[in-house]
């Protein structure tokens, strides 16, 4: 199995426990969830990778979830989530943890904190 499609596997567990939590779900109700599996599957490869992030797309892409009440809360259920999803598909404890530091750069903006 390619990285690729390795990650794209763990993103769509991921997903699966995103829509099934009733406090998360609702930030999805209007995505296409193929093309928002393509996009987090190529923002994992290239958190992975050490890509540089950019911000301001990351803050653009999460207004409206931002208006519907995107909090802490919700980012840290989403991170539990893919910690738990990676851990569970034998992703190395450094890796995680090297993916969590990486994500908390991404907080403010995704929470419209710019």
């Amino acid at each position: 199995m390619s990285a690729s499609s390795a990650v794209e596997d763990i993103v769509r567990q991921f997903y699966a426990l995103v829509l099934a939590d009733c406090d998360l779900r609702g930030f999805f109700d209007r995505t296409d969830m193929e093309i928002q599996i393509n996009r987090m599957t190529r923002a994992m490869l290239s958190l992975v990778k050490g890509q540089n992030i950019d911000y301001e797309k990351i803050a653009v892409a999460h207004e409206n979830s931002v208006s519907l009440g995107l909090t802490d809360f919700h980012f840290d259920r989403v991170w539990k989530y893919l910690e738990q999803v990676l851990l569970s598909n034998g992703t190395a404890n450094d890796i995680v943890e090297a993916l969590g530091a990486r994500l908390e750069e991404l907080r403010a903006p995704i929470l419209g904190r710019r």
